[in-house]
Order: C-alpha cells, then structure tokens, then sequence
C-alpha cells in the first residue's frame, strides 16, 4: 500500500510537468504564427549578430581549444603550470591551460574542454566536475568590447567588469576544489587512464589534431548559433505579454546574457554596473543550454551547475562592487549615463539576487 502511494505521488508531479510543458510548447508555437513578422525579425537580428559577431570572435577559439586538446599540447604546457595549478585548485598542470582558454576564449570553451579532457583521462571525474563548475567565462573581448565600450561607453569599465568576473572565477574555483584529495584524484584518474591507447594519451598528430578541432568546432559553433536565434525568437513573444520593464528585464537578463546586459547597463549609478557583472558571470540560460552537453559528459547534475552560476554572479556582485568603492573615478564615469535612463528599470540588484537565490532553491529542489 505504502508503495503504491509513494508511486501515485511521483506520477503526479510527473503528469503536471508533462501538461505543463505541453501547454507552454502549444501557446509558444500559437505566439510564433500569431506574431511572425516580430518573431522573424527578432531570429534576423540573432543570426546577424551570429554572422557578425559571435562566429569571429568564439569560432577561432573553439578550434584552438580543441586542437590543444588532442595534439597534446597540453600535456607539454602542463609540466610548467602544475606547481601552480596544485596550489591554488588542487588540479593537475594539464588543467591549467584549459583553465586560462576558459577565461580568454568566451563561454563555451572552458567547458568544452574540460569535457575533452575528461574523455581522453587526463583529469579525473572528480576533477572535471569540480573544474566545470567554475570554469566557464566571459571573452575579454566580449566584456571589454561589447559590455564596456558599446553598452557602458567606457574602456574602463569593462575592465573592472572583466576583473570583477576573474576574481569570482578564482574564488569558486578555490572554493569548490578545496574537497578535491590528490589521493582520490590520483587514483581515480590513474584508472582512467588504464583503458586508454598509448597514442591517444600522447596526442594525435598535427594534421589529424586540425582534423578533429575544425570539425568540432564547426558542430559547436552551429549549435550556439542555433540556441541564439532560438532564445531571440522566444524572448521576442515573452516581451509581447509582459508589461511590467522590472519583470521583463530580470527575464531578458536570466535567458540570455547579451540583452541581460544590454537592460541593465541602462541603469544609473553603481547598481546597473554591478547588476551587469552578475549577469556576466551568471551567463543566462541560453550559455547553458550551450554548454549542458558538456556538463552531462562530467556526470554533472545540472542543478549542481546552476547554483555554482548563482554564486558566481553573487560574487561577482560582491567584487563589483568592491572594485567601485576602491577606485572610485569609474563613478563619474558611470552615473553619466542617467540622463539616458528612463526610471523603468530601476531594479534593485538586491531585489536581482534575491530573486536568482529563489531560482536556485527551486533548482535543487529537484531530483538530479
């Protein structure tokens, strides 16, 4: 008897989730007809922004993560950054390039990498979950660049963007590496390793390494590109039915990370500059959909990877902030952007945490 209600209750939730998605994939295809000239315009502005900005800027780094990979270069590379890397995260020295690509080479590329290095065994399990939960950023290029100097109108800016988002890579990463043994990872990886060749161990050669980063590449590359248009076209019926700008930039901000941005760097004062930081390091649903192949690779609840991003984007705030009250000439800087705010999105970054650590306990509250 205890069995069957205990079965009951699960199938209960089960069905509520299946009528629920039901209904939203109905209403979403219903939006996308009843509305297709915005929906249209809204996928040609993703794709331009593909063409013109994310493919140059992510597809080169992509191949070259990939082809550091399985050329076994990061082997080599690996005997100079091991001292540091054992210091500072507990990891072995081949993880020390993977981690500098994750913080150079734009969002999906930390965890890509990490998963390769996982299924050629040169990390452990243990490792490369613990590595996939911090290691994931931001390209200079794109905090510096576009967040800084097109959104913010300051150089200056994006950097302090940029520092606020390494310091909370490095603090998650000393955090979440502290339970890390090198007993445990020593003798986890060694097995790994046992069922691997000797050649791929040692790395492929040049021509075959090229090879295999293009294509891989190329596959990744099409389904960033493909997620982005997808979420565009999603956040363009989303804002048609909400009126409220607080609501519907906190949404913009939680799916996808470029108009997240682009909402609150519209806000006067300390509080769109800190709140841009959280969005930077939180990375919005879309980068996570981008790199959710490579976190099931690690065996990796998702719901593990959303809080990491949620304490992320809290310290990122947190040095944001910081950085502001210690060099505080950026203030001018930023509070002349007011005269070209209206007061709709004078959402409170407080109000923007306290609404993402909701999100998270929701998160885990679920069964991996």
């Amino acid at each position: 008897m205890d069995t069957e209600i205990r079965v009951r209750k699960k199938k209960i939730p089960s069905r509520m989730q299946s009528m629920g998605i039901s209904a939203a994939t109905v209403g979403l295809a219903f939006s996308f007809i009843a509305h297709t000239d915005i929906v249209s315009e809204a996928v040609r502005s993703a794709g331009s922004l593909c063409v013109e900005t994310v493919i140059p800027s992510l597809f080169p780094f992509l191949v070259l993560a990939s082809f550091v990979v399985h050329s076994g270069l990061l082997r080599t590379s690996g005997k100079f950054l091991d001292p540091i890397t054992r210091l500072l995260f507990n990891l072995p020295g081949e993880a020390g390039l993977a981690l500098l690509l994750g913080l150079i080479g734009g969002f999906p590329v930390g965890p890509k990498t990490t998963a390769e290095l996982y299924k050629l065994g040169e990390i452990s399990k243990a490792q490369a979950q613990s590595m996939m939960l911090f290691n994931i950023g931001a390209g200079p290029a794109f905090v510096i660049g576009t967040v800084g100097v097109a959104m913010l109108g300051s150089y200056k800016s994006g950097l302090l963007l940029y520092a606020s988002m390494v310091f909370a890579f490095l603090a998650l990463g000393l955090a979440v590496c502290m339970r890390l043994t090198g007993k445990k990872a020593g003798v986890e990886s060694s097995l790994t390793l046992q069922g691997l060749k000797t050649s791929e161990k040692d790395g492929k050669s040049v021509g075959d390494a090229i090879h295999i980063a293009v294509e891989s590449g190329t596959n990744s590359m099409i389904a960033i590109c493909a997620y982005i248009v997808i979420f565009a076209a999603v956040t363009s019926v989303i804002s048609l039915y909400i009126s409220d700008a607080n609501i519907l930039g906190f949404i913009t901000a939680f799916l996808e990370v470029t108009r997240g941005c682009g909402v609150y760097s519209e806000m006067p004062g300390t509080g769109g500059v800190t709140a841009v930081a959280a969005i930077i390091s939180f990375a919005g649903l879309c980068i996570h959909c981008q790199v959710l192949g490579y976190v099931r690779e690690v065996d990796l609840p998702y719901s593990k990877f959303f809080a990491a991003r949620i304490a992320a984007a809290c310290l990122a705030a947190l040095f944001c902030r910081t950085f502001l009250l210690l060099f505080p000439d950026f203030l001018p800087v930023l509070s002349n952007m007011a005269e070209k705010v209206t007061t709709d999105f004078s959402a409170s970054v407080p109000a923007c945490i306290s609404l993402l650590l909701m999100s998270v306990l929701m998160v885990l509250d679920q069964k991996p």
